[in-house]
């Protein structure tokens, strides 16, 4: 069942109610075709959501993710900050004023927690907006081991930019020290401030991908900090010329498909050289992109197919549009718009003039370059022969591009020595590390791919379609290989922890032992068995009070409701993101601070799908920005407006939005209320919704006060 149980009053009701049928039937199809044709690819790795990358979540291959990993979403983490130190290694003498520390975000989750001496799993946000705690392997090792977890987003990206601030100077302090060295002071500050007096906890550090190199160096830079570590596909040996890159994913994509992709960069360069420049980018929206940075970002879209299990999609695109004597340029053009969708290759990403500037709004782009040009490089270039990318993509562009973005102050080559000093490179300096790979991933030929010591474990997935992170993925349906690395997961990380408590015996556990993981029930109303039994009658009671509210929803819904029913649905369609911006020193800010505070709870409750944020910072113009389908945004400036007046903003955002194009996803992850809220949050939770027997989407069905208030400014 999707929709509102709520009964129609009326032929219009009715018939609109089938049109909806008919919309989803729509979609249902429209979905199922795309499910299609990436079955073989999604049954076999479901990567984590939190690594994908920002600026290719708008097009088929971010939706098939999402909608697969959307069925273990609960309610979204609350959003909690920490006052970390700006720079760890100063003087106490620097370690005051305005500009000394700086909000890092983090999320909480005690779903899975026991016991107050139960583990904690610290999840290390990585190179990009850490916009909620994990979901999939994670919680299901949170359940298992009886876990809070907490989630810590990494300094200067998403809401963590240290006084929003990007230019040279300030990005001086995101180095990997510091990074370790946040871990170590939240880890300490939050054992002593959070957990029981006297309590030892033991804490296991869980990344993937650079943040998977983090958990390892964590383990070395502060062995005692926590009793074990996962790094999935953990880039723990940084790379000054990878060629290794492309040559892995010429082997993954097989000797057919990395022929049709040689022959397809071949076809761009020849197009370019031959004076269709224009022409030729403008298939991708690319026009301002540079040569270089345009084969960069070519490469790219084939090799995250790859990397990302998903190299059939791929292949079969592009061998069936050379056998078919189609257009190469056209056919890897279309490819790459509906993957990744078509503002891929015009965003900040690959633009080295983009990335120039210090804007805050680039800050994760921004942000990871830096960290390459500085320390870990990464720098993927063409191997010597059969390189699937542009000659033009070499050392020297990416050492130009780090030169004309950030100056003479980085050094590549030198920060890849020092790291590489530090922490040992594929051959790390530590002790409890598992680490993890895929048989597709080009990532892996950055990691560690041969156990080490007896506490030095790594395991590649051998099978095909085994990409990134995948064992942090929450598809069960996944090779052997797969599960089989899953299974020594929890083995390992059982045997440390309980080696941790003084237990011994853990190393006779065998593989065979260790229970098959199946997907953690995530409705939100659902009750670990570990709980006692006065408790699992709390949610039941909690349960038929909702059920009772919903059978009598008629009697306490009016036409009103009805209205802002509507005017909440819009919001959630339209919007995909809300921003609040305020400058904390600034009067001309008030009205949008007592906006906020009037309307935060009301806020909290939107669609999932449409998070809010709002950020006070020094020396900042206030104002309200909208983020929409397909890269669209609206930013409008509240100076001196007073809260009734910033309504008056928010409901022209809205409508501006109504105004553009809808993605597929958007119409699917819509709001209807089935409940009146006026008893407020804390009388009813939303449920969770099925779709065809599979749960799909928490269902966010509220309908709350901030959309009357938007429908006729009757909020006081």
């Amino acid at each position: 069942m999707l929709g509102d149980p709520t009964p129609r009053r009326g032929k219009r009701q009715l018939r609109k109610r089938r049109r909806e049928r008919r919309t989803m039937a729509w979609l249902r199809g429209f979905y199922a075709a795309i499910a299609a044709a990436l079955a073989l690819a999604t049954n076999a790795v479901a990567t984590d959501v939190l690594n994908f990358p920002e600026h290719a979540k708008n097009g088929q291959l971010w939706a098939m993710v999402q909608a697969q990993n959307s069925m273990l979403f609960t309610t979204q983490a609350p959003e909690l900050w920490f006052k970390q130190k700006l720079d760890h290694f100063a003087p106490d003498s620097e370690q005051s004023g305005p500009n000394a520390t700086f909000q890092q975000r983090y999320y909480e989750v005690n779903t899975f927690w026991k016991s107050p001496d139960g583990p904690v799993i610290l999840y290390i946000g990585g190179e990009g907006a850490l916009k909620n705690a994990p979901q999939g392997f994670v919680q299901e090792l949170a359940k298992l081991f009886g876990a809070k977890i907490l989630a810590l987003e990494h300094r200067f990206y998403g809401n963590s930019v240290p006084q929003n601030d990007l230019s040279v100077e300030n990005l001086k302090y995101l180095r990997v020290e510091q990074a370790l060295a946040d871990l170590k002071h939240f880890k300490e500050a939050y054992q002593a401030n959070n957990m029981p007096v006297g309590v030892d906890n033991k804490w296991i550090a869980i990344g993937g991908s650079y943040p998977g190199a983090l958990s390892a160096w964590f383990r070395i830079a502060y062995p005692n900090t926590t009793v074990a570590s996962l790094s999935s596909s953990g880039v723990v040996q940084p790379i000054y010329k990878f060629h290794q890159f492309d040559e892995q994913v010429a082997i993954a994509a097989g000797e057919k498909c990395a022929n049709v992709l040689r022959a397809t960069t071949a076809k761009f360069e020849e197009e370019i050289k031959g004076g269709n420049e224009t022409a030729v980018k403008s298939l991708l929206g690319a026009e301002n992109l540079s040569d270089a940075d345009f084969f960069y970002m070519l490469a790219d879209a084939a090799a995250m197919a790859v990397q990302y299990g998903h190299k059939n999609v791929l292949c079969d695109h592009m061998v069936a549009a050379s056998e078919q004597k189609t257009a190469l340029t056209e056919a890897f053009a279309n490819f790459t718009i509906q993957m990744y969708g078509k503002d891929f290759g015009n965003g900040c990403f690959y633009d080295t003039t983009c990335l120039s500037h210090d804007t805050w709004r680039w800050a994760d782009v921004r942000s990871w370059r830096w960290q390459k040009c500085y320390q870990l490089a990464y720098f993927q270039v063409a191997p010597e022969t059969g390189s699937l990318r542009s000659k033009l993509v070499d050392l020297d562009y990416h050492e130009l591009q780090c030169k004309t973005v950030f100056g003479d102050v980085v050094n590549p080559s030198k920060g890849v020595k020092e790291i590489t000093k530090l922490y040992g490179g594929n051959k790390p300096h530590g002790h409890k590390i598992y680490f993890s790979n895929g048989a597709d991933d080009p990532w892996q030929r950055a990691s560690v791919d041969k156990t080490l010591e007896d506490d030095e474990i790594a395991n590649l997935a051998k099978c095909d379609l085994c990409g990134h992170c995948g064992d942090l993925g929450s598809n069960p349906d996944v090779p052997d290989p797969l599960k089989a690395q899953r299974a020594e997961i929890i083995k390992y990380l059982t045997q440390w922890l309980k080696e941790a408590d003084g237990v011994s015996d853990a190393a006779d556990q065998s593989i065979q032992d260790v229970p098959a993981m199946q997907t953690v029930a995530q409705d939100t109303l659902a009750v670990d068995s570990y709980r006692s039994t006065p408790l699992v009658l709390v949610p039941i009671v909690f349960a038929f009070i909702v059920l009772m509210a919903v059978l009598h929803v008629d009697a306490v819904r009016d036409a009103n409701t009805q209205n802002r029913y509507q005017r909440i649905r819009n919001i959630s369609r339209s919007v995909r993101e809300l921003r609040f911006v305020a400058c904390d020193t600034s009067q001309h800010s008030s009205g949008l601070r007592t906006f906020f505070r009037k309307n935060y709870e009301e806020l909290k409750m939107l669609n999932p799908n449409t998070p809010f944020i709002y950020r006070e910072a020094d020396e900042m113009e206030p104002f309200v920005y909208a983020r929409y389908d397909w890269g669209n945004e609206k930013q409008v400036f509240v100076h001196n407006k007073n809260d009734k007046e910033i309504t008056e903003v928010l409901r022209g955002l809205v409508e501006f939005g109504k105004t553009l194009p809808k993605s597929p996803e958007s119409d699917i992850l819509v709001a209807a209320p089935i409940i009146d809220a006026a008893k407020g949050e804390a009388a009813y939770e939303p449920l969770n919704l099925t779709w065809d027997g599979k749960t799909v989407r928490r269902n966010p069905e509220f309908d709350i006060p901030l959309a009357e208030a938007l429908k006729d400014d009757s909020r006081e």
